[in-house]
């Protein structure tokens, strides 16, 4: 009572809080991130640890166990398992509801350092990634000119990536595809035994000869000096130069026994757009970044970064997925627009008064705007969820106000001043209004703290429609009431059009009203009749989803115009294998009229943070045009051009739309658990036929696979030790033979450093049986 007899007596005052409500409102809204989703804490953490040349069950034994075993007694933990694949594993860990992530990795990060003494010396430091949807890559960049591979990795990776690194919210950005430069030191193994030299000797005069370091520091006066010990190889020819091994018969260099040419590393990545090679560019925002404001960033340091590019090379933007949150937010902001201008009209056609109508369409934005206000305390950002919320809180806005006017037109009607009703009218109503508004709060405040994802999901929803409701309710006891006592009149002009339509409005509602009101009598009259026919409604309302009627989901499939096309060829199949079977596929899709353009990874498996690096494997990130010049939506296109991966040899092909749930079409995971591997996967092959044969479902498939072809060397100890030998010393000579080992680094002067790697034939040149004669 006392709120409103201030906001009439003291109109300044609460006119000045209101605009107070509305900057602080305006500037918070500037504030706001913008995202698809709300930030999900997400209770996984993954170890991911690369170990090369190493296949699955080499990985099982010698990494994933140990792991596994190092991160058993975690603090918090639900499930752990892990995924060994051919020079891979990934091992994940899932924590029970409310733990926090980031400590949890902390905690995760901590286990895997002392468990890192107990893997092999080979592997990689383990990688501890904390499942996040805004880590995911934002933007994908596509470098396209008339200039070789090299060239456009050397502008990419030295040109593109600083730049685009130096944009606020930018976390890293990835550089694949292309060819980077490398010094390759290729032994002749007849010279080298000539000379009576070995593999080690050559490695290790490469890394002891070729090296750059301090060598402390010297005082001359008032003057320190720092003294280095240069030897670092400038240039191919002074590195072929280098001195192996001094004899009574002459100095060994490495030129005699090795060829040093300045070549190019070994593709691990093959990147094209639209067919066309380029080298590609993953763009990843921090995880607290506003995607939208991030985007908008980098496509202005895109097109910064395009003039400077030689001519005839142009930097492309395969895929944003902004574009996409841009358009979602866009198309609720546009609902939110037409269900004010559709409130007004309603409220236009029943209060009758134009005056009436824009008090109450006043209140929604004041209420709306103040809402943001408290989601910028809270770390809301603006997205799907929050603003459903806003849109859905349009109807509730306007209960208090509605019925505060209704109330204050009432005393109008009875000859009091405006003043006088306005404060009588909100007084008579104010606990009926209160008690509106709560029931709207008790209801959705609980929606934002269910437990799980889904509560983390639904807890912005939930609050932004409680914190917009209350502020409704401080608006209808303030400035509903301030404004009425102004604008309202007790006297309509009865013979204005508007008047005469609105005698003819009301004629038709009481007739509707007359007809509800037989209604009801006749309810009231048949009891028994009305309740079993509400039972009925009851019952098949809830029968609808156990009989499947209605379809049940974590989130709606969303037509983005956009999808990934994963792609896995069989077991040992070489990048160059891979690359032919992408090409063919891309190939029918450009064929497909729906699809705008298509950028390729090959080399790459899986989606997110969890992609990594594997020969037979490829992704590729295919654009359609806009939802309304295509018939078909993306989940059929999807579908479509996954049967096109099956008229390519050894090929599976399976399509993912950009969706939180996951994979198109693969919301069921089933895990099999045993000791035995060689069982589990003759079960899953009989579980995976099985599954095939149910109605309805498609794109069943396993993890487990076959093994990569193996050539096992099995050393004999004696026959080693009679020769000097051990097994160390072979596994190197091997490694380097096969693989080849980076040994040092060449300084050519002005530019940046490049690898020297070691190789005792070419890469791939030797077959099996020839393996023996080394």
């Amino acid at each position: 009572m006392k709120l409103t007899e201030i906001s009439i007596k003291r109109p300044l005052f609460i006119l000045m809080v209101v605009v107070g409500l509305l900057l602080m409102g305006i500037i918070s809204y500037s504030r706001l991130g913008a995202e698809q989703y709300p930030a999900v804490n997400i209770p996984f953490v993954s170890v991911v640890t690369i170990y090369p040349g190493a296949d699955p069950d080499e990985v099982e034994r010698k990494v994933s166990k140990y792991l596994e075993d190092a991160l058993a007694g975690t603090s918090g933990l639900k499930n752990l398992g892990s995924t060994s694949m051919e020079n891979l594993s990934i091992v994940t860990l899932e924590f029970q509801e409310g733990v926090n992530g980031d400590a949890a990795a902390i905690d995760v990060e901590r286990k895997v350092a002392a468990a890192r003494s107990s893997l092999p010396l080979d592997a990689k430091p383990p990688s501890v990634i904390k499942a996040e949807y805004g880590t995911l890559p934002i933007m994908e960049l596509a470098l396209v000119g008339s200039r070789s591979s090299e060239q456009l990795f050397r502008l990419a990776s030295e040109q593109v990536k600083p730049r685009l690194e130096t944009v606020k919210g930018v976390a890293s950005v990835q550089v694949v595809g292309g060819r980077e430069r490398e010094i390759k030191v290729r032994v002749d193994q007849d010279r080298l035994r000539a000379y009576g030299l070995s593999m080690q000797q050559v490695q290790g005069s490469l890394g002891q000869g070729n090296l750059s370091l301090p060598a402390g520091t010297v005082e001359e006066g008032t003057v320190r000096y720092r003294v280095r010990y240069d030897a670092l190889s400038q240039s191919v020819e002074e590195l072929a130069d280098l001195v192996l091994q001094s004899t009574p018969r002459g100095v060994i260099r490495l030129r005699d026994v090795a060829q040093v040419e300045d070549g190019l590393k070994d593709q691990s990545f093959i990147s094209r757009f639209n067919g066309i090679d380029s080298v590609g560019l993953l763009v990843t925002k921090q995880a607290n970044a506003n995607t939208m404001q991030v985007a908008s960033d980098l496509r202005i340091a895109v097109a910064s970064v395009e003039q400077t590019l030689p001519p005839k090379v142009q930097l492309d933007i395969a895929g944003d997925s902004s574009l996409f949150v841009r358009r979602d937010l866009d198309d609720i902001q546009t609902t939110l627009m037409l269900g004010v201008v559709l409130t007004g009209v309603v409220l236009l056609l029943f209060l009758h008064t134009i005056r009436s109508t824009i008090i109450v369409l006043l209140s929604i934005p004041t209420s709306l705007i103040s809402t943001f206000i408290v989601m910028s305390l809270m770390g809301f950002t603006l997205n799907m969820m929050s603003m459903l919320a806003l849109a859905l809180t349009i109807g509730i806005l306007v209960d208090d106000s509605i019925v505060v006017l209704e109330n204050i037109f009432r005393h109008l009607k009875l000859g009091e001043t405006a003043w006088t009703a306005a404060i009588k009218g909100r007084s008579e109503i104010g606990l009926a209004a209160i008690a509106i508004t709560l029931v709207d709060v008790v209801v959705f405040v609980p929606v934002a703290f269910m437990s799980g994802v889904v509560g983390q999901f639904f807890r912005q929803f939930g609050l932004t429609i409680a914190a917009a409701t209350l502020f409704s309710l401080f608006i209808s006891f303030t400035l509903t009431p301030m404004l009425a006592s102004r604008w309202l009149r007790s006297v309509e002009d009865g013979r204005s059009l508007w008047a005469r339509f609105s005698r003819s409005w009301e004629a038709g509602y009481e007739a509707l009203a007359r007809g509800y009101g037989s209604l009801l009598g006749w309810g009231l009259r048949h009891r028994f009749t009305v309740l079993f026919i509400s039972i009925l409604a009851v019952a098949g309302a809830l029968s609808m989803v156990p009989l499947n009627l209605v379809k049940t989901e974590f989130l709606p499939v969303e037509d983005q115009s956009r999808f990934k096309l994963i792609v896995e060829m069989l077991p040992g199949s070489t990048l160059t294998a891979t690359d032919t079977a992408v090409r063919q596929l891309e190939e029918r899709l450009h064929l497909v009229p729906e699809i705008q353009d298509y950028f390729t990874t090959v080399g790459m498996s899986g989606s997110g943070f969890l992609s990594s690096g594997e020969a037979r494997a490829a992704r590729i990130s295919v654009n359609l045009v806009p939802k309304a010049e295509r018939a078909k939506s993306a989940s059929q296109l999807g579908r479509e051009t996954e049967r096109l991966g099956e008229v390519i040899p050894g090929m599976k092909l399976r399509a993912m739309l950009p969706t939180t749930g996951g994979d198109m079409g693969q919301p069921f995971l089933a895990r099999l658990r045993g000791a035995d591997q060689a069982t589990l996967n003759g079960i899953a092959d009989r579980v995976t036929a099985i599954l095939r044969e149910i109605p309805g479902t498609v794109n069943v498939t396993s993890s487990s696979y076959g093994g990569s072809p193996e050539v096992r060397v099995r050393g004999d100890q004696a026959r080693l030790a009679d020769l000097g030998l051990n097994s160390a010393v072979a596994a190197t000579t091997l490694r380097s033979n096969f693989e080849g080992v980076v040994v040092g680094q060449l300084q050519p002067s002005g530019e940046q450093r490049v690898d020297i790697r070691l190789l005792g034939q070419e890469k791939g040149a030797w077959s099996p049986d020839k393996v023996s004669d080394l």
